[in-house]
């Protein structure tokens, strides 16, 4: 339907007007289509511009897919962190996994896959490659940020070997933003 790039500009353009007068941090995920596609990656660096206060944007983008135009996810980021915004690889660890592009890119945060952090307790080699991650970027002074932290367990594992951040059940369940102030 040729729809995607529509919508990819009208979701971040809502979302920015909803959180305009708002005073939380939040994340917009953004794929390869999305930033190699000059007029929707230029539109979003313009509403950037124009946010008040653009230290609250973090623009995660899909570690999911490979990242074959480097050259222009990379003057991406520049432009997006010279605005102000924060950069996270989201999902890492799920697919094209490339320290050498983390190191490279130098994102604020790197998100820990779920694949990798659900059974973390049980599977020796899913922790081995969560520390190799929390120690590598902990170097480079980039956040880690554990997803689909679950229970209490999961949480002390993660916390023990470095994990910066959790996002999980554990916490809370995906809940309006009017709800939240009961948490």
């Amino acid at each position: 339907s040729r729809l995607y790039l529509k919508l990819t500009r009208t979701i971040i353009l809502k979302a920015m007007n909803y959180m305009r007068d708002k005073p939380y941090e939040f994340s917009l995920n953004l794929s390869m289509a999305d930033i190699a596609d000059m007029p929707t990656r230029n539109y979003i660096l313009e509403l950037l511009k124009s946010f008040p206060e653009p230290n609250r944007v973090i623009f995660e983008i899909l570690e999911t897919e490979e990242i074959d135009e480097f050259e222009l996810i990379s003057k991406f980021i520049k432009d997006a962190k010279e605005i102000g915004a924060k950069i996270a690889i989201d999902d890492f660890g799920s697919g094209f996994s490339n320290y050498k592009e983390v190191i490279l890119l130098k994102p604020d945060y790197v998100k820990i896959d779920s694949s990798l952090i659900k059974d973390i307790t049980k599977n020796k080699d899913n922790l081995l490659l969560v520390y190799s991650i929390v120690s590598l970027v902990a170097t480079l002074n980039i956040k880690t940020t554990a997803e689909f932290v679950e229970n209490e367990e999961i949480f002390n594992k993660l916390k023990s070997i470095g994990v910066d951040e959790f996002q999980g059940y554990y916490f809370a369940k995906p809940t309006p933003l009017e709800e939240l102030k009961d948490l």
